[in-house]
C-alpha cells in the first residue's frame, strides 16, 4: 500500500468518526437542547425578572435610567388578562437584534390594548441580570438605536436560557415567538422580524371588528401639507407635464403628416 492511499484511508476514518460523534451528540447527548416545538403547542409558562425605567429630574433636565427590580413578568398572568404575548430574544453584541427593536417598540405602542411585548437578554457573561441593567444605561453602542430609552416594550432577563430553550430555539439570536391568549404558540422565527410580519400573525387573533393601522399608537400625527408635497415633487411633476406635451406634439405632427400623405394619394 502506497503512502497516498494510506493517508486517504486515515483521513476518511477520522472524518467518519467525527461525523458519527456529532450525530450521537446532537441526537442523544444534547437532546434536551434541540426541543422541537410544533405550532399550536402549549407554551411552557415562565416568570422572568424585568428592568424598570426610572425618571429623575436634575437642574430642569430629565434623566432616564434602567434599574433592576421591575415587576416580574409571567406568561400565564398576561394570558389571563387576555393579552397576546410576543417574546423576543436579543443580545447586546447583535446588530440585527438592536436594529429590529424599534419595530417591536412601535408594534407595542399600536397594539398596547391587545399585546404585551417582552424583550429578553440571555448573556450571563455580561454580568447577568444586574450587568445587563447597567449596560442599558451606557451610551455606546445603544446610540445606534434611536430612542433607546423611549421603547414601549418591557426589557427582561432570561436566566440560564431557560425560556429560550423552551421554545426550541438554538444557534443564536435574534429569535421571536408569538403566544396567543390561549397560551399556545402561534409563530416562531430565528431571524429578524418586521412590524408587518408581526401584524400578519397578530391581526387574525384580534377581536372581531378591530382594525389597527400602523401609527395608531402615536399621540401626534403629522397633517398632510399640500404645499410641501408640491414642492417635494415639483421636479417629477414638471417631468410628467413635459413628457405629456412632447408626446402630444409628436402625435399631432404624426396625424398631420398622415393626413397630408392621404391627400397626395387622392
Amino acid at each position: 500500500m502506497n503512502k497516498t492511499k494510506l493517508v486517504k484511508i486515515i483521513a476518511g476514518s477520522v472524518a467518519g468518526v467525527a461525523l458519527g460523534g456529532a450525530l450521537i451528540y446532537y441526537n442523544f447527548v444534547n437532546d434536551e437542547k434541540t426541543v422541537e416545538i410544533e405550532m399550536g403547542a402549549l407554551a411552557t409558562d415562565f416568570t422572568v425578572k424585568t428592568y424598570k425605567l426610572v425618571e429623575t429630574e436634575e437642574n430642569g433636565e430629565t434623566e432616564k435610567r434602567f434599574e433592576t427590580g421591575g415587576d416580574d413578568f409571567m406568561l400565564s398572568e398576561q394570558n389571563a388578562q387576555g393579552k397576546i404575548v410576543i417574546v423576543n430574544f436579543w443580545a447586546t453584541h447583535c446588530v440585527p437584534c438592536r436594529e429590529e427593536l424599534p419595530e417591536f417598540s412601535e408594534f407595542q405602542a399600536d397594539y398596547k390594548d391587545y399585546v404585551s411585548v417582552i424583550v429578553m437578554n440571555t448573556q450571563p457573561e455580561k454580568g447577568g441580570y444586574v450587568g445587563i441593567g447597567d449596560w442599558l444605561n451606557v451610551g455606546e453602542p445603544n446610540v445606534s438605536v434611536e430612542g433607546w430609552n423611549d421603547f414601549t416594550f418591557t426589557f427582561a432577563y432570561d436566566e440560564d436560557y431557560e425560556v429560550y430553550d423552551s421554545f426550541g430555539f438554538a444557534g443564536g439570536v435574534p429569535c421571536t415567538a408569538v403566544i396567543g391568549k390561549d397560551g399556545k404558540i402561534k409563530f416562531t422565527s430565528q431571524a429578524s422580524v418586521s412590524y408587518e410580519e408581526l401584524a400578519e400573525v397578530v391581526n387574525p387573533m384580534l377581536p372581531e371588528g378591530v382594525v389597527i393601522n400602523r401609527g395608531d399608537g402615536k399621540e401626534e400625527t403629522e397633517d398632510f401639507d399640500d404645499s410641501v408635497w408640491w414642492k417635494e415633487n415639483a421636479l417629477g411633476i414638471a417631468f410628467l407635464i413635459t413628457s405629456a406635451c412632447l408626446l402630444g406634439g409628436a402625435i399631432t405632427v404624426s396625424a398631420i403628416h398622415t393626413a397630408k400623405d392621404k391627400k397626395r394619394k387622392q
